[in-house]
């Protein structure tokens, strides 16, 4: 009997020791300190895939989150005149409903007014193409010898005793593209425009309900200041450059009705549009004009003539009009924003690309609003 107890009493004390060992197991940390999982590095880490996820899923939902997002950056822009009909008793949904059919009936108007040009040169330019291809037949020919000499190789070689397979490739028709990416792009810009009446006649409200949850009457003073001053950032650059682009576009359309390019009206546009892209949006313009002044002109000297007076034009405009018009109401990396455009073009195309200086924008003025290191990394847009 009484072994049975010593035997029961030891085997208590040996769950005892093995209850408190793992409790000091389960208990004692992750170590954490000096070397590769230090805590800093460890928390940066996690950041990072977080990041990367927020872009996954951004990437994913393009859709979805492209209308949202310019909806949203939109608002911005037309909020001071919602708060200005406000003050004057006037309703938002009101106010919001108006600025949304302007700006419709205004994108509408402006592409009924470019349909024909843009028609008529897409006519055109099959013909023009068999013109250049023929203008262009003394640069093929030494191509042409040399793919000769090297089908002569592989008959030497052998080359015709494995018999070639035709290939078929069915490629889609121009027209079924065109219906394609004509409703994808109408059903955005309807979806962004739905959005855009919904932020600016409900929006304010909600903001203002969302405000009065926060406890600390200083954060919620912080939550006021941070939306203005993106507002007021995102306000100022949207006017400016877009007075810089028409002005720009009616240069172009000018100098190219001097110079005898055909659809004058169409170039400006598209210049005055593009020039909404940083950097590349100059450039791409430059090799569209290029191309179709190849396909316009017989001599290549007046086919250059025209991307070269765009190409001056625009080095006035991107080297002493914007910097001062821009330059001393908003300040961000060149090396960023380039980063930015590849990284938001690729995500999200073209309207990705024109929302690349914004989104910037909106980030900076968060960071700035930040406290502790958080706010530190603001100076990386300067």
């Amino acid at each position: 009997m009484q072994a049975t107890v010593d035997e029961t009493a030891a085997a208590d004390a040996d769950g005892d020791v093995a209850s408190e060992a793992r409790s000091a197991v389960v208990a004692k940390p992750f170590p954490l300190g000096r070397g590769i999982f230090s805590r800093r590095k460890v928390v940066l880490a996690i950041y990072a895939l977080l990041l990367l996820a927020v872009l996954a899923a951004l990437a994913e939902a393009k859709a979805v989150v492209l209308p949202l997002a310019t909806a949203f950056l939109l608002s911005f822009l037309f909020r001071p005149v919602v708060r200005r009909a406000e003050a004057l008793r006037v309703p938002a949904p009101l106010v919001a409903a108006l600025l949304v059919l302007i700006l419709g009936v205004g994108l509408g108007f402006s592409v009924y007014a470019l349909k024909d040009p843009a028609t008529d040169w897409l006519r055109e330019a099959p013909y023009s193409l068999k013109q250049l291809e023929y203008r262009i037949e003394e640069l093929r020919k030494p191509i042409a010898d040399m793919k000769a000499a090297s089908d002569a190789l592989d008959d030497l070689r052998g080359g015709d005793a494995q018999a070639d397979k035709e290939v078929v490739v069915k490629e889609q028709a121009l027209d079924e593209i065109v219906v394609i990416e004509t409703s994808s792009a109408l059903m955005s810009v309807f979806t962004t425009l739905v959005v855009l009446f919904f932020i600016l006649g409900w929006g304010q409200r909600l903001f203002r309900n969302l405000v009065s949850v926060i406890p600390q009457f200083g954060d919620r003073r912080e939550a006021v200041n941070l939306v203005r001053d993106i507002e007021r950032s995102i306000t100022r650059y949207l006017t400016t450059i877009t007075l810089i682009n028409v002005v720009l576009g009616l240069v172009v359309a000018a100098a190219m009705y001097l110079l005898g390019m055909p659809n004058a009206l169409l170039w400006g546009v598209v210049a005055g549009l593009l020039n909404y892209v940083p950097y590349l949006g100059p450039a791409v313009t430059a090799l569209i004009l290029a191309f179709a002044s190849a396909l316009t002109f017989p001599s290549l000297s007046e086919a250059m003539l025209i991307p070269g007076v765009f190409l001056l034009i625009t080095a006035i405009e991107g080297n002493f009009i914007t910097p001062y018009a821009v330059g001393s109401q908003l300040t961000l990396n060149p090396l960023l924003i380039f980063l930015s455009l590849i990284l938001w073009f690729w995500m999200w195309g073209f309207i990705g690309a024109l929302l690349t200086v914004p989104i910037l924008v909106c980030i900076k003025a968060v960071l700035a609003h930040a406290e502790g290191h958080t706010a530190e990394l603001a100076r990386l847009f300067d």
